[in-house]
């Protein structure tokens, strides 16, 4: 099986429960959300939220597209604001909590995508299930999502990012769809997600299809495995988990090809052929 653009994805489950979402104030200049984004969290945010405020502390799997591009428009007025993932942020969190934000940092989280509100209306389930409405129904609720693809049309333009991640969200493998794409560093770059700090935390991933994506090309294993080899020399104890994960699964895809440079403490505690994704 080939990798697309470094494809790395893992059958594992988010430890995350779905609740009602939930604002607080942490300090003077910082405020949280936790929880689903539901249909008046704009009203809830527009309590809690000073245009002072300088971070956001997010653990959030998404929920209303309308409530959270509605606040999105808000939160990208303020060209101080740092978004800080700690858990998850995906889906309608990612797109418009954490890409509104100036700063954004991945402490002990992950960031994940699958799709937008344009990707959704050109999806052949969408139109199937408009053409099953009433006429007036349809022409109503068609409005509605133009009026908002419009709105986030407008939102993506302005802070630079590309719509082609949300079509890559969409792109289809062997087994289907994947559920939630997770960007590399370059990826982030790639797409104009400037100003991104920390990594995507695997340790979370667990029980979803999940594509990692960190920017390499097909038929290069080999040289993918040498980047994270060397790597792992200068990471810290957490990066160097993720490294043993990302390294055990390519092993397992690509058998490793034992080279005498090897740059990896090749111990047991240390050796990626054995170490088993918990």
């Amino acid at each position: 099986m080939p990798i697309k653009t470094i494809i790395l994805y893992y059958f594992l489950m988010i430890s995350i429960v779905c609740h009602a979402g939930e604002w607080a104030r942490i300090n003077g200049t910082t405020i949280s959300f936790t929880g689903t984004i539901e249909i008046d969290e704009l009203r809830r945010f527009q309590e809690i939220y000073k245009p002072t405020d300088e971070a956001i502390i997010l653990n959030s799997g998404g929920g209303r597209m309308d409530a959270a591009l509605d606040i999105g428009s808000l939160l990208i007025k303020n060209k101080k604001l740092t978004a800080i993932v700690r858990g998850i942020c995906a889906s309608s969190c990612a797109n418009y909590f954490f890409l509104a934000a100036k700063n954004k940092v991945i402490d002990r989280g992950i960031v994940g995508f699958h799709g937008n509100w344009k990707t959704m209306i050109n999806k052949e389930e969408f139109n199937k299930h408009m053409a099953e409405l009433e006429p007036d129904k349809r022409v109503s609720l068609l409005d509605f999502h133009r009026q908002h693809v419009k709105k986030e049309t407008a939102f993506i333009s302005n802070i630079g990012v590309s719509q082609e991640l949300f079509e890559r969200t969409q792109k289809e493998n062997d087994a289907g769809l994947y559920e939630v794409y997770l960007p590399g560093p370059s990826i982030f770059k790639k797409y104009g997600i400037e100003n991104v700090k920390g990594y995507q935390d695997l340790d979370r991933i667990k029980g979803l299809k999940i594509l990692y994506d960190n920017g390499l090309h097909d038929n290069n294993s080999e040289d993918l495995k040498n980047i994270f080899r060397n790597e792992f020399q200068s990471a810290t104890e957490k990066r160097k988990d993720e490294i043993r994960i990302l390294l055990a699964y390519l092993n397992k895809q690509f058998p490793l090809q034992t080279t005498s440079n090897s740059m990896v403490p090749r111990s047991d505690k240390d050796s990626f052929s054995s170490y088993r994704v918990r």
